[in-house]
């Protein structure tokens, strides 16, 4: 495993104890179906929902504070505040011009969504929407993350261990091609393994009232993250060569 290739292995390793933590924490207030419903935040002169008012007025603070000049970093809302502060972005390694190619967030908020009917419980309680979607919120962002960071960095690893199979696969414009260079099935088992782990022996330490089956979690790595982190490895990797 090359250096960048073991840089970003260890970052989403280390998300995943945060991405966990956030749906434990989500799991423990009710679903609240109202909170994502257009038209119905509470707030005045605003169409969008209670969930959407919080992400952007979460994502306004962040986008003034350069957050989203980082790749990996990536917003949901696009309409934002130019930053007010200047930061030195670090050399990342990354082909520039690839990175404005490479945004999931839609589908990484449309999976999110689907997956809280079947993380919490089917109450609606206005007196707990702050707190949930506080965590709504949070799990959104640590998602996101993972999930382009995964795709830039990995996707730029891959490629430079293997410049020449890549950019034949690209001038190509064999898709599936890229798809099956790209899967490691061992590495995804050792996700999978590791993530039922974590949420069990998370769930012990934080010795939460309500439980979440490990095998959710899992489903959800394994039929939402690993494929949208891929799905943003290919869209890099197609801009990767001039």
């Amino acid at each position: 495993m090359g250096a960048l290739l073991d840089k970003a292995a260890k970052f989403l390793k280390q998300r995943e104890n945060n991405i966990i933590v956030f749906l434990l924490l989500r799991a423990q207030e009710p679903g609240n179906k109202t909170s994502y419903q257009r038209g119905k935040s509470g707030f005045a002169n605003y169409d969008g929902s209670y969930f959407d008012h919080w992400l952007n007025e979460i994502e306004i603070a962040g986008s003034k504070s350069n957050r989203y000049s980082f790749p990996g970093e990536t917003s949901f809302f696009k309409n934002l505040p130019e930053p007010e502060l200047e930061l030195v972005r670090p050399d990342t390694g990354l082909f520039e011009v690839a990175l404005p190619d490479v945004d999931i967030a839609k589908e990484i908020r449309e999976a999110y969504l689907s997956l809280i009917p079947k993380l919490c419980d089917s109450r609606d309680d206005r007196n707990t929407y702050g707190s949930s979607a506080e965590m709504d919120v949070l799990a959104f962002q640590a998602l996101s993350l993972r999930i382009h960071y995964g795709a830039l960095y990995v996707a730029e690893a891959k490629f430079q261990e293997n410049e020449e199979k890549y950019t034949s696969l690209i001038r190509a414009g064999d898709v599936n091609g890229i798809e099956t260079a790209l899967t490691r099935p061992k590495v995804e088992e050792e996700i999978r393994d590791r993530i039922q782990k974590k949420v069990s022996g998370l769930q012990t330490i934080m010795d939460l009232k309500i439980k979440v089956d490990p095998q959710l979690i899992m489903d959800f790595y394994d039929n939402t993250i690993i494929p949208l982190t891929k799905k943003g490895q290919v869209d890099y990797l197609m801009k990767r060569i001039n």
